[in-house]
């Protein structure tokens, strides 16, 4: 029998290495109601082990707008309440509270690049004809501290982040492990 941390969900008797498999949903399967059932259906067709919960529709917001480098000074932490973490708590309980104990369910935080790079904060005289990517590495260029700035606040400074993954990991029974 192969290890499973926790002893795991009561289903749990895996006699191999257990597998998962995940891609992003679209459309209506990407909010509300219809992307909990979506991630529960794909999980009991897919006869995957566990589940990994999308963010799709629920990126990091930055709350500002970019049309120079030294503009990434301007991003500031998230309050504690902020609909983004709210609705990233009610998607994870929501699909928790379907699967119960059958399997265990994993979330994860994009990187604090990966976020700048995919956020739409620029105004277009900011890209020069540049992608978001290219225009993320020429502000880096221009002025790392800057655009450290930004991710340091992403990171850690938000003051959000941390406690939501205190919450995920005492509360939601996801993440580490299952009642």
């Amino acid at each position: 029998m192969a290890y499973v941390p926790n002893g795991g969900p009561k289903s749990c008797n895996y006699d191999r290495i257990p597998v998962g498999f995940w891609f992003h949903f679209e459309g209506e399967q990407a909010r509300g109601d219809a992307c909990v059932q979506a991630h529960v259906n794909y999980y009991r067709e897919s006869g995957i082990d566990f589940i990994k919960i999308m963010s799709d529709e629920l990126g990091y917001p930055l709350r500002t707008t970019i049309s120079c480098a030294a503009d990434w000074r301007n991003v500031e932490p998230l309050p504690k309440d902020d609909p983004f973490f709210e609705k990233t708590v009610e998607r994870c309980a929501a699909i928790n509270a379907i699967v119960g104990d059958e399997c265990y369910t994993f979330y994860n935080f994009f990187s604090p690049f990966n976020i700048v790079r995919a956020c739409d904060v620029f105004i277009p005289e900011a890209l020069q004809g540049r992608s978001w990517d290219e225009t993320v590495m020429a502000h880096l260029r221009e002025d790392p501290d800057a655009l450290r700035h930004a991710l340091f606040i992403i990171a850690i400074h938000s003051g959000s982040i941390c406690p939501f993954g205190k919450f995920c990991f005492t509360r939601l029974k996801f993440v580490v492990s299952c009642k």
